[in-house]
């Protein structure tokens, strides 16, 4: 056995540059010499890409007026995004009877309730919404319908 011989051959020890992201590769050096062969593995993962941040939901879930909203988020490699962005939401007529046509399963109730709202009749549409509430009308949107026709 001897202590120290020169390497006579090597394989997959060269150099290698990482350039995209990877969620783990694994390289392997071999190197071969008079006192026999020696191999080694590392796994690399690269991620150099900064967390995307994206905001979804309805209006309506926000309430009428103006709702800010902030978010950052940082990975485990170290990368952080941060975002910001206001938006408005206002009520008319026309758009809570898109909600209405939406969330209401039965056609001949949602067509009293949008006509209740094209006559501006806000409390008989109120009263009606409540009135369905549970059967024509889920009791969740229900109470969204009622908050929004209250803001007209």
């Amino acid at each position: 056995m001897e202590a120290e011989s020169p390497i006579t051959s090597t394989s997959g020890c060269a150099a290698v540059t990482m350039s995209t992201d990877t969620g783990g590769v694994t390289y392997t050096c071999e190197a071969t010499s008079a006192g026999g062969t020696v191999s080694a593995s590392v796994t690399v993962k690269r991620d150099a890409t900064d967390p995307v941040i994206a905001f979804a939901g309805n209006a309506y879930t926000f309430g009428v007026g103006t709702t800010t909203l902030n978010a950052s988020a940082l990975d485990v490699a170290g990368n952080s995004s941060a975002l910001s962005t206001s938006c408005t939401a206002s009520v008319t007529s026309g758009s809570l009877g898109t909600l209405v046509r939406r969330w209401v399963s039965q056609r001949r109730v949602a067509t009293s309730l949008c006509q209740q709202l094209n006559n501006r009749a806000y409390g008989a549409f109120i009263d009606h919404v409540r009135s369905q509430s549970g059967n024509s009308v889920p009791a969740d949107k229900a109470a969204i319908l009622i908050a929004l026709a209250q803001q007209l």
